[in-house]
């Protein structure tokens, strides 16, 4: 958790874990989860985690002030959990998991992602 001297390390973290969670839940309802059954592990998690750690890093070095965020979905919903996507369709819903969680708002003190279910913040995750 301390790898990252960024602020909105812990937060998208704990929102990657969240997207990651829900994909794998999908799983569970068979073909109207996913028309596909695929394989998404700890490993397409270990992959995004290490690339969030990677560019909020680069972001410091070159001083950036805010998350790229269209490259941080397109590496998440089409390059790391997207390489194992071949429906068009779960394609779409994993690009709209995508515009859904990684967002500025989800930076933002108070973010709900579902109605109720706050984002935690600071040192609280």
């Amino acid at each position: 958790l301390d790898s990252v001297p960024r602020s909105e390390w812990r937060t998208l973290l704990w929102v990657l874990c969240h997207c990651h969670c829900v994909v794998q839940e999908r799983r569970k309802y068979g073909a109207i989860g996913w028309t596909v059954p695929y394989e998404f592990n700890q490993s397409d998690l270990n992959a995004c985690v290490l690339f969030l750690q990677n560019h909020l890093l680069d972001m410091d070095a070159k001083k950036a002030k805010d998350v790229t965020w269209s490259t941080v979905r397109y590496m998440i919903s089409e390059i790391q959990y997207g390489g194992r996507i071949t429906d068009d369709w779960d394609r779409r819903q994993m690009n709209t998991f995508a515009e859904k969680f990684f967002a500025q708002s989800s930076l933002e003190p108070n973010c709900e992602l579902f109605p109720g279910y706050s984002i935690p913040t600071g040192n609280d995750i």
